[in-house]
């Protein structure tokens, strides 16, 4: 089989297995890299497609570990009154691939209409397109409650929320999402207060966990927080009143709770009374009400050292206008660095998902979703705001799917 070989490109070493050279030649096939050697040393093989990368940034491809594949428009939350059912799974795979087009080869959907985010993984699997990598749950699992949204069914009781962790596996997805708190995006209520109680937290995460399946839960304030931790949720999404005693906890309990931060729509939320859907202007009060605990939370949770994800929960239009928003938003709100922030979103939440050891880093044997981009993004965070070149399982995406907006 030949390979593609990728001459003189520029590793940053934290996410290359701590390479000691910088320019290099990277090949791979088959899907996977297979060497990696200083610039100017791999000989290519006899028919072997070679690109010179003139030094061109190469990175792993990023993660979203914090989206819904039905955000595929601003108007996300009017989408299922508007599109029939084949035109909605049609802009669903459209939303995947202008994912990819911005650096995104994988994407967790954390929750989305009509079972959207499994039926658009299984087609990807099924090689139907070279898309993103998904991962998926089913429906999202909530109490009865005004102050969630989505496809929620009201489950009431530990036996309720055992039997809708059941369902949500029994319709093959990869994990569980729950509510533990009120939504900012719900005009009921406030978006800290809880909105289930600890035993049913419990119950789910105990029939998830049965079956292999780990928990994710959308959690703002430090009750339930702190009602996750103690049931075992893994992914702690949003964590706007995350303690420094929880950042302790966190650290102490190893790998079985992760914080993902998701900036880039609390910064939505407040901004939208500047756009013309008065529909929406409640946002901007409710994110106001969070938008000093989240920043002060996730800056404490990165002074502390936590091992963070990476996830914007952005519509794929507002995501399009600025794609490097959520970098630029850690560094400015929370004081991160540039190859910090590289790791959250490449090797960190390959990590997470439990990746780690095929994804998420340049290294032999690893997957080729790669990057490339003009310039230096680990100290000109502004690149991402530009287009990569992008690989996925080693093939071009602009060769494998135009994607027409």
């Amino acid at each position: 089989m030949k390979a593609t070989v990728l001459k003189n490109c520029r590793l940053i070493r934290e996410v290359s297995g701590n390479v000691p050279f910088t320019f290099a030649d990277v090949a791979f096939t088959g899907g996977k890299i297979t060497v990696i050697e200083p610039a100017g040393k791999y000989l290519p093989a006899p028919g072997d497609q070679t690109v010179d990368c003139t030094g061109k940034t190469l990175l792993p491809g990023l993660y979203d570990i914090h989206q819904h594949s039905d955000a595929i428009s601003v108007n996300f939350l009017d989408n299922r009154k508007i599109l029939d059912p084949y035109d909605f799974l049609n802009q669903v795979c459209l939303w995947s691939m202008r994912m990819l087009r911005m650096g995104y080869t994988s994407l967790r959907c954390m929750g989305a209409q009509n079972l959207a985010g499994i039926r658009l993984r299984k087609m990807v699997d099924a090689g139907v397109f070279n898309g993103p990598r998904v991962f998926a749950c089913g429906n999202t699992i909530a109490g009865t409650t005004k102050q969630v949204i989505g496809e929620n069914p009201g489950c009431d009781g530990p036996a309720e929320w055992m039997k809708a962790a059941r369902t949500a596996i029994a319709n093959d997805a990869d994990f569980i999402k729950i509510y533990a708190s009120g939504s900012v995006m719900a005009n009921f209520g406030e978006p800290g207060q809880m909105v289930v109680t600890p035993e049913e937290i419990a119950a789910a995460v105990q029939a998830a966990s049965a079956r292999g399946v780990y928990a994710a839960a959308h959690a703002h304030s430090t009750e339930s927080i702190q009602a996750c931790l103690d049931a075992g949720v893994r992914t702690i999404e949003h964590a706007t009143w995350l303690t420094r005693d929880q950042c302790h906890a966190i650290k102490d309990a190893g790998d079985r709770h992760f914080i993902v931060p998701t900036l880039s729509v609390m910064q939505w939320c407040a901004s939208i009374a500047e756009t013309d859907n008065p529909e929406l202007y409640y946002l901007a009060d409710r994110a106001a009400k969070v938008m000093d605990s989240a920043k002060e939370s996730i800056a404490r949770a990165y002074d502390e050292g936590l091992l963070l994800g990476w996830g914007t929960d952005l519509d794929v239009e507002s995501l399009e206008k600025e794609p490097g928003q959520e970098f630029r938003l850690r560094r400015e709100w929370c004081g991160m660095s540039g190859t910090d922030m590289i790791r959250q979103a490449t090797m960190n939440s390959a990590y997470i998902v439990g990746l780690g050891d095929v994804s998420g880093q340049i290294k032999p044997g690893y997957e080729a979703d790669l990057l490339l981009y003009d310039g230096n993004p680990d100290e000109d965070i502004s690149l991402f705001n530009t287009r990569p070149i992008v690989y996925k399982r080693g093939r071009l995406v602009d060769e494998t799917f135009p994607v027409k907006k």
